[in-house]
Formats: structure tokens, C-alpha cells, sequence
């Protein structure tokens, strides 16, 4: 009699698994209760000190006038600045710093400007999608990322971010979202942290009060 080969033994295993179904030991489990207990922090303290953990660089701005400033101040320092979303040019324009808004010289690109669809205290983390004029392209290819974000897009979990997404876009979502935390990294076999290996190097998030007063 042939012996029976070890792909034969395994197949034979899986179709007798097949056949006599044991019971599901965890039919009582819990897949709706939030994992983690809720945070009384200030999400936005969260997620600065989240998103500072991985390397991101945190900016508060009190206010859009405040904004400008601020990102004024770092953008001076660098050339080849690109930003392909309209509602952005009148902050941009303030700053008086020049910058490209077509991708025709993408590939010369230094610094990269987008908004987002939320932030995610916990985490640290941010959720852009392709459904912006950024589309999928400058938010993983400028060695430098920049997000103007407001505090009403700060929520707590991933989950509830989703569900707020779902809400925008009356369940057709976006064919692209993606979930960023921090500057893209990676490491080698000895650990040795990369910066910048499959995106950008630097990652800043300027977080800003929506319909904040300006002080007089």
C-alpha cells in the first residue's frame, strides 16, 4: 500500500476539521465595548503628546491669524512648496511665501500642504483621504508634510473618526483613506531607526481653533 504523502495528511486533517465542526469557544465575546477606558485629557494635549511620540512636530494656533505666522516661519526656510487645495490659498497667500499649485514640477517637490479628514487623539494619528485636491500624491511624497487641521476634526478613537467620515460622504466613500501616524520610519535589523524611508522625513500638523476671536 502507497504511503500517504504529508500534503496528503494535512488535506485529509483539514477535510475531517471540515466534517466535525467543534463549537465556537468564544461565542460570549465582547467586540463592541471600547478597549480602552475613555481619556478626560483635552484631545488636543493628547494628541500632541501622542503624535510628538512618533517624531510628528505639533503646532498650536490659537487662531488663522496666528496660523499664518507661524507657518510663515517655517515655510521661508524652504523652497519648492506645493499645495493643490483652493481653500487653502488665502492662508497661503498671507504668509506671502511662494508656492506651486499645480503638480506640473511635482517631482522637484520640498514641502508638501494638505488638510485632512480628522486626527485621532489616542493615536496620535491622521486620516487623509484621496477625495481632496491633494489626492493620493502629496502627502506621501514631499520629503516635508505639513497639515492644517481644526480642533472639531480631533476625535478620540479610530472608530469614531470613520463614522464621521461615513456621515461626510453619505456612506460613498473616498476610494483612498489612509490612517498616518507620524513621519514614515522603519528600521533595520539591528533596530536602527530610518526617517523618511517610504514617505516624508518630517511630518507637522498645525492645529488650529475653529472660530476662535481674534484678540484685539
Amino acid at each position: 500500500m502507497k504511503e500517504a504523502t504529508s500534503k496528503e495528511k494535512i488535506l485529509k486533517r483539514i477535510r475531517q476539521a471540515l466534517i466535525y465542526k467543534t463549537d465556537y469557544k468564544f461565542a460570549d465575546i465582547d467586540l463592541d465595548t471600547n478597549v480602552y477606558s475613555s481619556s478626560t485629557e483635552d484631545p488636543a494635549v493628547q494628541f500632541a503628546q501622542a503624535f510628538s511620540d512618533v517624531n510628528g512636530k505639533f503646532v498650536y494656533n490659537e487662531n488663522e491669524a496666528a496660523l499664518a505666522l507661524n507657518l510663515k516661519s517655517l515655510l521661508v526656510r524652504h523652497q519648492n512648496i506645493f499645495c493643490l487645495e483652493e481653500n487653502l490659498d488665502v492662508l497661503l497667500k498671507s504668509t506671502e511665501v511662494a508656492y506651486f499649485t499645480s503638480d506640473v514640477r511635482l517631482h522637484e517637490m520640498e514641502v508638501g500642504i494638505t488638510t485632512c479628514e480628522a486626527l485621532i487623539a489616542r493615536t496620535g494619528s491622521v486620516i487623509i483621504t484621496s477625495a481632496t485636491n491633494s489626492g493620493r500624491r502629496l502627502s506621501v511624497y514631499a520629503p516635508i508634510h505639513i497639515v492644517i487641521a481644526y480642533t472639531d476634526q480631533l476625535f478620540p478613537e479610530i472608530k469614531d473618526a470613520m463614522q464621521s467620515i461615513r456621515a461626510k460622504y453619505n456612506g460613498t466613500m473616498p476610494s483612498l483613506i489612509s490612517l498616518t501616524t507620524g513621519p514614515s520610519r522603519t528600521s533595520d535589523i539591528e533596530k536602527t531607526l530610518v526617517l523618511g524611508a517610504h514617505g516624508p522625513k518630517e511630518m507637522f500638523v498645525f492645529l488650529v481653533e475653529r472660530n476662535a476671536i481674534v484678540k484685539q
